[in-house]
């Protein structure tokens, strides 16, 4: 069974601390298996090691303390499915992004996934306050009631908020942690953990089970949560924040980025309502996150007749995505028409913008 040896020498070679995911991916791609990488001499292993001889002394100590089929056996006793890429249970969008881990460690189930269209990420400040509290909560209960599975990172504040707000409906929701599954972070969060595994949903994570969470693996597990979602919900964000890293490696992955609005003056919310003058779709109501995800009430959705002269000229323009510069070379409106118009259509859910260009969505 090439796959489950393939899983033994991943989770051991996961076990050492000195092998990040670029390393272990050079070792892939020069050794050609995981199993042949771990069984490699020290010789062979120089050339990945070349800028500090010590780590790769440190990597040879703790490889001969691991016995790596008995270490793989644990996961099994405690319940833990590890995933590797190419296996079928792998999530097909998370594959799909540039930086797709190269396993996934799963407590909980991942492959109910009968009925469920679309993943969506709800992510924001972990000081939040009590709008965005309830803000995430109800995006994330119409989100799950509607068969979408909700996708966060279980920090304390939106990301809490956003699963809680799933657990009175069928759909499960995903964490995607910072430390491994048996070592869940914040502690104060546990019980939330333990509710999510009842309603069916899954607590993931690419680092092997008893890893301590650690700050720099908070971007990475980022990544993740941005990768699985068609749809990246961001709820208040200060202008230094991990949501905004999640949105923006959204955005790499050709992904959907929305903002729920929040009071000018908030400073936990300066970077979310930044995003919006940078092309994210502004979240009115849960209605709106469904209309991106194609999932709006059939009496809801955007309707083309109405339109007038003008609309029907966008319209024809817009049979590839367009700059608002595109637009006015090719329609040869006033500017100030184009920007009306443009603003109305994409309010009727038409039309939207991302990355700079408009685009049709009907």
């Amino acid at each position: 069974m090439p796959a489950q040896k393939e899983k033994i020498f991943l989770h051991s070679l996961n076990l050492i601390p000195e092998l990040t995911f670029e390393k272990k991916q050079k070792l892939l791609d020069k050794f050609g298996s995981f199993e042949k990488a771990w069984q490699a001499k020290s010789q062979e292993l120089e050339d990945l090691f070349i800028r500090s001889k010590e780590n790769l002394n440190k990597f040879l100590s703790i490889r001969d303390k691991i016995d790596p089929k008995d270490e793989f056996k644990k996961l099994g006793s405690r319940e833990i499915l590890f995933i590797l890429k190419d296996e079928e249970e792998y999530p097909q969008e998370l594959r799909e992004t540039p930086w797709p881990p190269l396993g996934l460690y799963v407590k909980g189930n991942i492959s109910r996934e009968s009925g469920v269209r679309f993943k969506c990420a709800i992510v924001g400040t972990r000081r939040t306050t009590a709008y965005g509290k309830d803000m995430a909560a109800k995006f994330s209960e119409a989100l799950s009631k509607a068969g979408v599975i909700v996708v966060s990172g279980l920090a304390m504040g939106i990301d809490a908020a956003a699963h809680s707000g799933t657990l009175n409906s069928s759909t499960p929701t995903w964490a995607i942690l910072g430390s491994g599954v048996g070592k869940i972070y914040p502690k104060a969060n546990l019980y939330l953990a333990k509710n999510i595994l009842r309603q069916g949903g899954a607590i993931i994570s690419e680092y092997p089970p008893d890893w301590e969470a650690r700050e720099w693996n908070f971007p990475e597990r980022n990544r993740i949560v941005a990768g699985l979602s068609r749809l990246t919900i961001v709820v208040e964000a200060p202008e230094k924040s991990g949501a905004l890293i999640t949105a923006r490696l959204a955005l790499e992955a050709g992904r959907e980025v929305g903002v729920v609005p929040s009071d000018l003056t908030r400073e936990s919310a300066k970077g979310s309502n930044k995003l919006m003058r940078e092309g994210a779709h502004p979240l009115l109501s849960p209605e709106d996150a469904l209309y991106i995800l194609g999932l709006a009430p059939e009496a809801q959705i955007p309707r083309l007749d109405n339109l007038d002269e003008i609309d029907e000229a966008i319209l024809q323009c817009l049979s590839e995505p367009k700059s608002g510069e595109e637009i006015l070379a090719e329609t040869k409106l006033k500017p100030e028409i184009i920007s009306v118009k443009l603003m109305e259509l994409e309010l009727k859910n038409i039309i939207s913008q991302r990355s700079g260009e408009w685009a049709r969505k009907i």
